[in-house]
């Protein structure tokens, strides 16, 4: 498999504080408290268990208070689930001089919900989170590789001022949405391996396009991937999604396609910047929310704070 990936402008935040016995306390935007003796008393109970499984699975020996929010509720197809985790697993490889590389915190990330929590899903949000910018990347069963695309700005600004992304108006479980993707192409593998292969290929095809230059077809392309992966299981969209793509291919979008596994979450638009304003009043006229983003070319970052408050 290869995807095109490029980071955008929105965060998740933590501030970690190291204690001196073992309890953990976890404070966020997302849910209550969380306030454990110690490792062992953290259970899975559906609040804030992704959490919870980055602390398992780094294991600190130490006690901590952590403050969490984000910048997008999670479930919603923007990768913030992995973002969160692999900020985690940074502030824990920072405190326990651990000296991971950006490849090992990925790892990391992804075996937090892959193996921990048994969530199906991909590899790209875990990369994307600690690489930031623009890449290209290849999976497959014995490796990943990811490609920085070093793209000219005036490229960037350009291809900016042509996107747009629009809310569909609901949240998904990305594990629930693969894991049907994956039983639908048990059931007819060879066909749609074709479709796979297929979307494989526009990912080189925008790759060259982006490192080119060339524009002209990025819409097009888009939704020919959109429309490929759609055959794929018949749960990836609805009948909501597919009247909002429509609205947009009406009113100036080239092509789009929803983002994430499926079901919910963020359709991205490329579009005529002339036609930008009917588009916009067409989308929220259908109940939806515009989300205004610049692309981000840094990693995961964190500091040392000198400061007591």
């Amino acid at each position: 498999m290869s995807v095109i990936s490029a980071k955008i402008n929105k965060y998740c935040y933590a501030t970690i504080i190291k204690r001196a016995d073992c309890k953990i306390i976890i404070n966020s935007d997302l849910d209550e408290d969380i306030i454990a003796d110690n490792i062992d008393e953290l259970k899975y109970n559906g609040k804030l268990d992704l959490v919870k499984a980055a602390i398992k699975i780094m294991n600190p020996y130490f006690g901590f208070e952590l403050y969490l929010h984000n910048d997008i509720p999670p479930e919603r197809g923007l990768g913030s689930s992995a973002s969160f985790s692999v900020l985690i697993v940074t502030l824990l490889n920072y405190l326990m001089d651990m000296k991971y590389n950006d490849y090992k915190i990925a790892e990391m990330a992804y075996k937090v919900e892959r193996e921990e929590l048994g969530i199906k899903g991909g590899w790209q949000d875990q990369y994307a989170t600690v690489t930031g910018g623009f890449n290209f990347m290849e999976f497959d069963c014995d490796k990943s590789l990811v490609y920085p695309l070093r793209l000219k700005q005036e490229l960037i600004d350009e291809l900016n001022s042509h996107l747009l992304l629009c809310y569909v108006g609901r949240a998904h479980s990305s594990g629930n949405v693969h894991q049907k993707i994956e039983n639908s192409i048990v059931q007819n593998e060879e066909e749609k391996l074709k479709i796979l292969n297929r979307m494989k290929e526009i990912a080189i095809e925008i790759r060259d396009f982006l490192l080119t230059n060339r524009l002209e077809d990025f819409g097009r392309l888009l939704r020919e991937s959109w429309e490929s992966k759609k055959k794929i299981s018949p749960s990836i969209s609805n009948e909501s999604i597919d009247r909002l793509y429509e609205t947009g291919l009406q009113n100036g979008a080239y092509g789009g396609k929803l983002l994430g596994a499926g079901e919910g979450g963020y359709i991205l638009f490329f579009y005529q910047p002339k036609k930008r304003n009917e588009l916009v009043r067409a989308l929220r006229k259908e109940g939806s929310e515009i989300l205004d983003f610049n692309f981000e070319f840094k990693g995961t970052q964190i500091w040392v704070s000198k400061h007591k408050f």
